[in-house]
């Protein structure tokens, strides 16, 4: 071949590349599109699509040299890989290196202090605390500096970014007051420049922070709003995490209906984005709502394709936890189930996963599920091992030991061991009371005395086997009793013995019913002054049924006695009956309830037609008039029939009355502040028509934007003798100390929540909770029902009137009225409200019916003179 052949064909050679290349340089998208579009899949969640534009910039970057260009497309990546907090070591070298070099004070900077800030902030190194701090400290540094380059450039939006990361970081620190006013600013910030993904976000992020401190309530307003907030906008990853939390809160407040509305929308979404680990946590969680609405199928269903998921996850050492916990998850659900075959062969999958990976914590709650397993099959032998494995652990948590000893004295009660059961059982006790110390809260302390409630069933029946009933009456009211006894101090003699007992019933002059709901049998104490008489009665769930029966048919707004409802006659017949001749000649009850017996009005029980004897002198009722004994009724013709949380606080010391006998306080018809809690129609007209009944010197009404939660504190509450409150109210279920009466908002707040009012000391002849949902809905075993009617008797005040079901506005402000009416011409609380109750009940209007005149029941306290 000639030089100039070669020549030629040389040439054309680089003519035909240089073709090439032009060509696919046309085909090339700009790295500014390239780089917007993959900040845009950011924000909107979308973590695979902006990866993968992150890294074909990064790629087409380095290829023509443009370094500038490289070092955004890092960022980018990394700022993906934070966002999923995928983080790892090589991650934080890169952007520690990519930091390190002189560069201009641009957003490209700016983005980069934010993500190692935030990568910081959430895997903070180093081996003891101080390296932990120093390594948060490094981590606001960083975000710190970011924001002012964000303020320098005036780029508002990525300041607002900034400010967002900072809230979380110092909510992952701890900092709970910072990371909150964080939050706000943001949503201040975002609000005025008009960046609804950031203000949804930020309320996003105050609804979950809200959560983890346990405000399942207020947690699910800032939910909402932030879905509201990112309705239209392309946030996915934001709405999904924010169904999957809400879902989750919506659980926690025992809603499962709603939690099972929003849980399988934030899944879908979840699958979409690719969000696996997220993805099976809220599979799990709708399983467990699921299977607390009873559902077990679809339960079971729902766990299996969150095991799936856990199993395909790329940490080892997640998937393999996150397989155990649901193991153990569904071998609880096959337990409750009565499979026992499911529950041992789940059980004992999830101990070898959690003894392969060590893990300890877990092991000890699944070797006592695994014990329970072998017990409900009728293996002692092979349950006591386990439950002997448990308490031979080393570093075995206190809980899972004083479960243990328990669960040994259950095994030695049923074979007929009473040292050894008596002995296993004390020493349990003394376990829990150790631990029970250590907590200083009340919220704390709370859901740890509700889970020492199931021991101190057994107990109770241990006793009552024993023949030793008079001391089992005495553990069942001590366990009730529990978080009073603090503020019992000062009240003389604390009741214990038989003795005490009946002197309660006869300076009240009331029939006493104490019971005891328990799994398999309950028990009930009558009390009167010269004997106490113990009934057997059946489980909780026989109970639970029958009561669940007839409050479905008065929410559905019947009536039992026309309709000749069965469950009503035979609730009245198990829990009634067999002490209704002293009933009769006391004609004043008052009841301690337990269990589903919390969310019963006795009153509506109805009494059986009476079959006397030819002659038969019935005297006369309650109200001076012949008996309807020979016709079927409500209980509420019998008797006056009030409520106590135990009989220790029947026992405790009043406060000295308030200077004037005659003084009201109301606070009612507030403004709304919550879509969720609209005006009350009558609620003005209620708060008017009862301060009618007062001097004007002697109230103090506040209504409309006026009654605020600070004016029931500013109000001096103590000097009062009567406190009217007409509103919502909403019960916390998990944490009962937050349920609240809804009012007019101050400062953004407008809940007076329980915890506030147990702070304020009281002397109030009676506080009148004329709300929906007032006594709470949560029953926690040890110290009946917690919510606002035990609050502010805890507060000092000697009667409470609260409410068991939503009340009809129209009903309760004509039943208050009445109420108050009486109670001025002299009657005394309770008589006043019975009475106020058969108006309604004899009247010929739909209010004759019990939704309307039963919701409202009186709890009372203190000595003799204030129940007469």
């Amino acid at each position: 071949m000639s030089t100039a052949t070669a020549t030629g064909i040389r040439d054309a050679a680089i003519a035909l590349l240089a073709l090439i290349v032009a060509a696919c340089s046309a085909n090339q998208v700009p790295l500014e599109k390239i780089y917007g579009d993959g900040y845009r899949e950011l924000e909107s969640g979308h973590f695979g699509a902006a990866k993968a534009l992150a890294e074909d910039g990064l790629r087409q970057a380095q290829g023509t040299g443009e370094e500038t260009w490289a070092w955004a497309f890092d960022v980018l990546d990394a700022e993906v890989l934070v966002a999923q907090r995928q983080i790892t070591p090589e991650l934080l070298r890169r952007l520690d290196a990519g930091l390190s070099v002189e560069r201009p004070r641009d957003r490209v900077l700016a983005r980069a202090l934010m993500a190692r800030g935030y990568a910081r902030c959430l895997t903070p190194d180093g081996e003891n605390e101080r390296d932990r701090e120093n390594a948060r400290t490094r981590a606001m540094a960083d975000l710190e500096a970011a924001e002012h380059i964000a303020d320098v450039l005036r780029i508002p939006k990525l300041a607002a970014e900034v400010l967002l990361r900072s809230g979380n970081c110092a909510a992952e620190r701890g900092y709970r007051e910072t990371a909150e006013a964080l939050f706000h600013k943001t949503m201040d910030t975002a609000q005025r420049q008009g960046f609804r993904l950031i203000e949804a976000q930020a309320a996003g992020n105050i609804g979950n922070f809200r959560a983890d401190t346990a405000k399942y309530d207020d947690a699910v307003r800032w939910l909402r709003r932030s879905e509201a907030l990112a309705a239209g906008l392309p946030a996915g990853a934001t709405r999904a995490r924010n169904l999957g939390r809400l879902g989750w809160c919506y659980y926690l407040l025992g809603d499962y209906e709603r939690a099972i509305q929003v849980l399988p929308e934030a899944e879908v979404l979840m699958e979409k984005l690719d969000l696996s680990g997220d993805r099976r946590i809220v599979l799990q969680n709708f399983g467990r709502s699921l299977q607390g609405q009873g559902d077990h199928a679809r339960a079971s269903q729902t766990y299996a394709r969150a095991a799936a998921i856990a199993q395909a996850l790329d940490d080892r050492e997640g998937s393999a936890e996150a397989l155990a916990d649901i193991q153990a998850t569904r071998a609880a659900l096959a337990l409750e189930r009565g499979n026992f075959d499911e529950a041992t062969s789940r059980a004992e999958e999830a101990l070898r996963i959690q003894v392969e990976h060590r893990f300890f914590k877990e092991q000890q709650r699944t070797l006592l599920l695994l014990g329970e397993t072998w017990e409900r099959r009728g293996e002692s032998s092979r349950a006591a091992a386990l439950y002997n494995e448990v308490l031979g652990l080393a570093n075995a948590e206190p809980d899972r030991v004083w479960e243990a000893h328990a669960a040994l004295a259950r095994l030695h009660a049923r074979a007929q061991r009473p040292v050894e059961a008596e002995t296993a059982y004390r020493k349990a006790f003394e376990l829990m009371e150790t631990s029970l110390a250590q907590l200083q809260q009340a919220e704390h302390q709370l859901p740890f005395i509700s889970n020492m409630g199931r021991f101190y069933d057994g107990y109770i029946d241990f006793l009552v086997a024993q023949g030793r009933s008079d001391e089992a009456l005495r553990v069942a009211d001590e366990s009730r009793a529990r978080l009073l006894r603090e503020r019992l101090r000062g009240a003389g003699a604390v009741p214990g013995r038989p003795a005490d007992y009946r002197r309660l019933a006869r300076d009240f002059d009331a029939l006493l019913l104490f019971y005891s709901i328990a799994p398999e049998r309950s028990f009930l104490w009558a009390i009167t002054a010269d004997d106490i008489t113990l009934v057997t009665l059946p489980g909780e769930n026989t109970l639970s049924a029958l009561i669940a029966a007839h409050q479905r048919r008065i929410l559905d707004s019947r009536d039992p006695l026309d309709e000749a409802a069965p469950e009503a006659t035979e609730l009245y017949r198990l829990l009634v009956q067999p002490v209704a001749t002293a009933m009769t000649s006391m004609q004043r009850v008052i009841i301690v309830s337990d269990g589903p017996l919390d969310q019963l009005n006795f009153e509506t029980l109805v009494v059986p037609e009476h079959q006397r004897d030819s002659g038969e002198d019935l005297g006369r009722d309650l109200d001076g008039h012949p008996p309807r004994a020979a016709q079927r009724h409500y209980l509420i013709e019998d008797a006056v029939v009030a409520r106590t949380p135990s009989l220790r606080l029947l026992h405790a010391q009043s406060r000295p009355l308030p200077a004037h006998e005659r003084s009201l306080l109301v606070l009612g018809d507030p403004e709304s502040a919550d879509p969720e809690f609209p005006a009350l129609p009558f609620a003005g007209k209620e708060a008017a028509s009862i301060a009618a009944l007062f001097e004007p010197e002697a109230r103090r009404i506040y209504t409309g934007r006026r009654a605020k939660p600070s004016a029931y504190r500013n109000a001096d509450p103590e000097r009062f003798a009567y406190i009217h409150l007409a509103a919502h109210a909403q019960a916390n279920p998990v944490v009962p100390l937050d349920s609240a009466v809804v009012l007019s908002a101050d400062a953004g707040e407008y809940k007076l929540y329980a915890r506030d009012v147990i702070a304020v000391p009281l002397s109030a002849e009676l506080v009148t909770l004329s709300t929906c949902r007032s006594a709470g809905t949560r029953t926690f075993s040890g110290e009946g029902l917690v919510g606002l009617s035990w609050a502010f008797l805890s507060a000092g005040a000697k009667r409470v009137i609260g409410g068991l079901w939503p009340v009809e506005d129209a009903s309760t402000a004509e039943l208050m009225t009445d109420l108050y009416r009486r109670i001025a011409a002299g009657a005394e609380p309770a008589a006043a409200l019975r009475q106020a109750k058969l108006a309604l009940l004899h009247s010929d209007t739909a209010y004759r019916k019990p939704y309307y005149w039963a919701p409202f029941v009186v709890y009372v306290s203190g000595s003799s003179e204030h129940t007469r």
